[in-house]
């Protein structure tokens, strides 16, 4: 684990201080230094693999404490078993990303050499199946961030009418002026859908289905 203290002096003296007594290391500046100078560069990465045709995404889940490990085993397992399926091989990484009293975040990265005619077939596979495996061990599908286009795409095709109806009645009652998140949720299901596929063909520069 890389930890960094940001608050005033004696607090971050307090922690260092906690951290030795648990058989930290001190690692100096240089690490945060070099995260600050090159973290906005890291996600331009994706574009070049997948320029070299290697499939790769990120996703996101949150549970409670008592949860992570198995949540954690659970997803790894299962992009790496639904890609072996298609003769793949995926190299699955995780991080807890954020941390909180009662729970914490898992960021997954997941690459795989890319189908060629049927990247959007695997990308969706392997995302269909991450996300199932998240609701079945007790995760969030969207996260601590909220939830946006490819989510509401997801929750359009998943739930159907009736479901999706219930959840806007819900959200009608808790949000009435439409201030949550407005225009990611919700919207028209079908608009949903194509937007998060335009966003998929239009990141791996891919034509269209027709």
């Amino acid at each position: 684990m890389l930890l960094g203290f940001e608050d005033d002096v004696a607090r971050a003296k307090a922690g260092q201080a906690i951290c030795k007594s648990h058989g930290a290391v001190d690692l100096g500046r240089g690490v945060a230094d070099a995260w600050l100078r090159d973290r906005y560069e890291t996600p331009y990465l994706r574009d070049v693999l997948m320029d070299h045709g290697i499939l790769v995404d990120m996703l996101e889940t949150a549970t409670m404490w008592s949860n992570l490990d198995r949540l954690h085993k659970a997803l790894a397992a299962t992009i790496a078993d639904v890609a072996a399926q298609t003769g793949l091989r995926a190299l699955v990484m995780t991080h807890v990303s954020h941390c909180y009293r009662d729970g914490a975040s898992l960021s997954v990265t997941f690459l795989a050499r890319m189908a060629r005619g049927k990247e959007i077939a695997q990308w969706e596979t392997i995302k269909r199946a991450a996300t199932d495996c998240i609701v079945a061990n007790g995760g969030t599908v969207s996260h601590h961030y909220g939830v946006g286009y490819e989510h509401a795409a997801w929750m359009s095709r998943e739930n159907g009418v009736v479901g999706m109806d219930a959840l806007r009645a819900a959200k009608n009652a808790l949000d009435p002026n439409n201030v949550m998140n407005p225009g990611k949720w919700l919207v028209a299901e079908s608009s949903s859908v194509d937007a998060a596929i335009e966003y998929q063909e239009r990141f791996w520069n891919l034509p269209k289905e027709h």
